[in-house]
Parts: C-alpha cells; sequence; structure tokens
C-alpha cells in the first residue's frame, strides 16, 4: 500500500507599480519691454508630488518675470521617487514703439496739424484714432499719442501746441482842415501794412474827407490783429469882405465874416476895419474857425479922385523895366516949369517912398526905385506922378 505525503509550502508575492517617466514643461512668451509675464511649470508623470525650484530661487510652479531682455529660465523638478527633471522658458522681450509727435506755434484763432510716427497705429487724449489730426486750441496744450506696433507694444509722446496771442495793435486818430495833411502811427506790432499799401509804421494822408484807415500788425511770432483810426476832415470856414470905391480921402468900413476871429493883411486882429487908402488897394483877411481850419478872402477898394488925369504923352512917363529884379528907371518929360510930386505905394496903398516933391525946370528926368532899398519885399508897388493938378499912376513888379 502506497503512502500519500502532504507537503506545504509559503508562496510570496512581490508587487511592484510602475509609475511613467517624470516630464515638466514650461511656456514661452513674448512680451513687450516693462511688462511683466508669468512662467508656469507643468509637472506630469513620475511621483508625486513635486517640488520646483527656479534658478531665481522662487520654488513655487508659477513665478511672475519682467525681464528687459531675452531671458532664459531654468526650473527643476523633483518628484516623490525622488526623480528630477529639468526643463526652461524663453521669455522674449520686444521693444516699446518709438513714437514721436510733432508740436508747434500757432496764434490765437488758428488750428494746428499734428502727427504722430514710430508705430502703427495712434490713439490720441482726444479720442480719435488717427496718424494726425487737426486741433484748434486757444490757450497751450499738451497732447498726448499712444502708438501701438505689429508686436501689440505701446509708447506714448507728447504734443505741445504753443498758443501765442495777437499783438495789441493801437492807431492814433486825427482831426484836419480840408487842404491839409496828417501823419498817423500804429504801435504794438513789429511790421505794419496799411490799407493804403504802406508798409510804415507811421504814413503822411491828406484826404478830401473823413477818412477811416485800416492797418494789420504782424509780431516776431507771426501773429497778426488789425485795428482803424479816423482821419476827421473838417471844412474851411467861408470867409467873406466887402469891397467898395471911394473918392481919395475918404475911409471905408470893412467887415469880414464867416469866421470867429480874423487878420488882416495890414496887421490890424479887429473885425471890422476902417481904411483910407490913397490909391486903389487890395485888402485881404484871413479867418479862423472853431476847429483852427482857415481861410482867406479880399477886398478891393477903388480910389477915385477929382484931380486931373495925366496921360503918359503929357509928360512921357515911363518905367522901364517892368518887372525887375534889381532896380527900374522911371523917366519923365518936363516942357515947362511944373510943381511935381513922385512918390511909392505898396499893395495896401501905404506910402513908402517920396522921390521928388518940389518945383522943376523944364527938361528931361530920370530916377531909380527899389523897394529892396526901401526895406520892403519883393512884390508889387504903385508909383504916382503928380504934375501941377494932374496926376498919373503905373504897376511896377519887383521879381
Amino acid at each position: 500500500m502506497k503512502k500519500l505525503i502532504l507537503l506545504s509550502a509559503s508562496l510570496t508575492l512581490a508587487i511592484t507599480t510602475v509609475f511613467a517617466q517624470l516630464n515638466v514643461s514650461v511656456n514661452n512668451p513674448d512680451i513687450c519691454n516693462g511688462s511683466t509675464t508669468t512662467l508656469t511649470a507643468t509637472a506630469s508623470g513620475g511621483t508625486p508630488q513635486y517640488s520646483y525650484s527656479w534658478n531665481t530661487s522662487q520654488t513655487t510652479s508659477s513665478i511672475t518675470v519682467n525681464p528687459s531682455i531675452n531671458t532664459t529660465y531654468t526650473i527643476t523638478v523633483t518628484d516623490n521617487t525622488p526623480s528630477t527633471f529639468t526643463a526652461q522658458g524663453v521669455v522674449t522681450v520686444n521693444p516699446k514703439p518709438n513714437v514721436s509727435a510733432t508740436g508747434c506755434t500757432v496764434c490765437v484763432g488758428q488750428c494746428a496739424w499734428i502727427c504722430a510716427s514710430g508705430a502703427n497705429s495712434y490713439t490720441w487724449n482726444t479720442g480719435f484714432n488717427s496718424t494726425c489730426l487737426t486741433v484748434c486750441p486757444t490757450q497751450t496744450l499738451t497732447y498726448t499719442v499712444t502708438g501701438a506696433d505689429v508686436n501689440g507694444c505701446t509708447n506714448s509722446a507728447t504734443s505741445v501746441v504753443n498758443v501765442s496771442p495777437k499783438p495789441n495793435v493801437t492807431a492814433t486818430g486825427y482831426t484836419i482842415c480840408v487842404g491839409q495833411c496828417a501823419c498817423i502811427c500804429a504801435f504794438g506790432a513789429t511790421i505794419y501794412t496799411w490799407s493804403t499799401f504802406s508798409m510804415q509804421s507811421c504814413i503822411t494822408v491828406c484826404p478830401t474827407q473823413t477818412t477811416i484807415y485800416t492797418v494789420t500788425g504782424t509780431d516776431l511770432n507771426g501773429c497778426t490783429n488789425y485795428t482803424t483810426c479816423v482821419v476827421n476832415v473838417n471844412p474851411l470856414p467861408n470867409v467873406t469882405v466887402n469891397s467898395g470905391t471911394i473918392t481919395q480921402g475918404q475911409s471905408i468900413t470893412l467887415y469880414a465874416s464867416g469866421a470867429n476871429a480874423y487878420t488882416w493883411s495890414d496887421g490890424e486882429t479887429g473885425n471890422p476895419i476902417t481904411v483910407n487908402p490913397t490909391i486903389t488897394a487890395t485888402y485881404c483877411v484871413t479867418g479862423i474857425d472853431g476847429n483852427g481850419c482857415t481861410n482867406s478872402a479880399c477886398s478891393v477898394v477903388t480910389v477915385t479922385n477929382d484931380i486931373k488925369e495925366l496921360y503918359d504923352k503929357d509928360v512921357g512917363f515911363n518905367i522901364f523895366p517892368n518887372p525887375f529884379s534889381n532896380q527900374t528907371q522911371i523917366t519923365y518929360s518936363l516942357s515947362e516949369s511944373a510943381d511935381v510930386k513922385l512918390e511909392a505905394f505898396n499893395i495896401l496903398g501905404e506910402k513908402i517912398s517920396t522921390i521928388v516933391n518940389g518945383r522943376q525946370n523944364a527938361g528931361n528926368y530920370q530916377y531909380y526905385f527899389s523897394g529892396k532899398d526901401l526895406g520892403s519885399s519883393k512884390g508889387v508897388y504903385f508909383i504916382k506922378l503928380q504934375v501941377n493938378d494932374k496926376i498919373a499912376y503905373k504897376k511896377v513888379v519887383e521879381m
């Protein structure tokens, strides 16, 4: 008979868990210079938990960085095995666009065209999205523009529009009389242009009626302003005076009118005046009104007499040359002895010289006359020749 023998044995089963290999990835962002970004390490596989160590000494899975140049960041991840894995993330730094903007200077009331450059698109603080824009400030202002490039990076610039005030242009007015001229001047600028086309600061005008003149002034900034001035033209007074005829030895009263004050050619300043010329004479009067304007009028006083007229043929009365410049010669002849009077008068009928006054024998006579020798000025004179009861007059002109 066979025997059955039972054997007992102990069996040990070893189970090993196999994990996937540790792997780490890091993002590679692009930023603009001056900006920050986040680098994130993503671990997979291996045996969790993971620990992190960046070359910046930070120990989190994500870090915030702001490099100014392209920079590579390295991270080492350790799992629970411990196994390690090293990965890198590259931050690319794009430069900001070099944005610039034009400034300018304008005058009050003007507009400016300002432009930006250096980027691809622009936004102004006025809300406009354009490269250039028109602005019309009333005072100096600063405009800001933000430009963006193809990378989305932005930068800003400012444009200053200086506003210069207009020059304070003034001009003098004037009041004149008809026939007069006025000197009018402008002030407050550097260059002037008048409505008469003159470009002087002061101009002389001679209007015949009240006239308004316009002047435009330009300062050193090129800003302009204008003003006007009035030249008032007052009319001349209408001066009149009476004329008349008298007999030698009589007087006449002359009345002037049309003005406020008068000056006569014989020096009188009253009105009326009484005159008693011995020969026909002219009296002129100048009148001045309340505006200071003057005008003149002349009166002719004709003097007649009852003495017989002496004809040239009777005595050969002659004056030559006439007109004359230095002196003239007076000649006459007497056929018999006579009482002779030879006198000179000015244009006012005033006697200025007695050349002969006495009895002369028959014969030829000659005398020389010059108003300058008597202290008189050049002008018109009357020579009176009286022979007994006859009289003759001759007018002479000294040049």
